[in-house]
């Protein structure tokens, strides 16, 4: 969730800092009109000056805080990788029961507690498993995954046949990220007119975020 936290900061501070340029229009305006600039005009300014300050702050703690978790995780990962042989590797896909995805294909993928965007790299033959790369342009992390732990993602939205309906428990891409959270549909693509959802994530105040539809999943069943 911290990349939940960060997203919702950046948010914030957008909206502090488009205040602050819109009282300064605001100002201008008044300026060309020769009208005064008051003192209560000016203690006002200051507190937009303060919100937008303590955002911009704050986002910069969550950042920082992020780089080192990536840091510690990417350090970790390259231990294990170091104390584990190279496993076998191969490019064709497998001919299990699981033989649905290949090499190139964008899939949700489960990791720990989250799920993200993942671009599958090669199927393991003999652990039965994919390799899969983190799209987050930061990391490109690489993890080896279950079948069980991966769902597809449409490559067009032509292919999408289905439709998930209103008060649907969904895994949805949250905007401008490249994580997948629990939400609920607010409105399908056959009520928006679009080849979107409008959807409400938990834990994210009441917001409704419109999502393209091929990052709209089905929330998958608890085991």
């Amino acid at each position: 969730m911290e990349r939940l936290e960060l997203a919702n900061q950046r948010q914030a501070t957008e909206t502090a800092v488009n205040r602050v340029n819109s009282a300064h229009k605001k100002i201008q305006q008044r300026m060309d009109s020769q009208e005064p600039f008051t003192v209560k005009a000016a203690h006002r300014l200051n507190e937009m000056y303060q919100v937008c300050l303590n955002a911009l702050e704050r986002e910069q703690r969550l950042v920082q805080e992020l780089v080192v978790q990536i840091d510690h995780t990417k350090h970790m990962n390259d231990e294990k990788k170091r104390k584990r042989p190279e496993e076998k590797r191969v490019t064709k896909k497998p001919k299990t029961d699981n033989d649905i995805y290949s090499q190139g294909q964008q899939v949700a993928a489960r990791v720990s507690t989250e799920w993200i965007i993942a671009t599958v790299i090669a199927y393991v033959a003999d652990k039965n498993k994919y390799e899969v790369e983190d799209a987050d342009d930061e990391t490109h992390k690489r993890y080896l995954m279950s079948p069980k732990y991966l769902q597809p993602i449409a490559s067009d939205k032509e292919l999408i046949t289905h439709e998930f309906p209103a008060q649907h428990q969904v895994l949805a891409l949250y905007p401008a990220s490249t994580c997948f959270y629990k939400a609920t549909v607010v409105m399908p693509p056959s009520a928006t007119g679009k080849s979107v959802y409008i959807v409400q994530f938990d834990d994210d105040g009441g917001f409704e975020r419109s999502v393209d539809i091929r990052m709209v999943l089905d929330f998958p069943q608890e085991e």
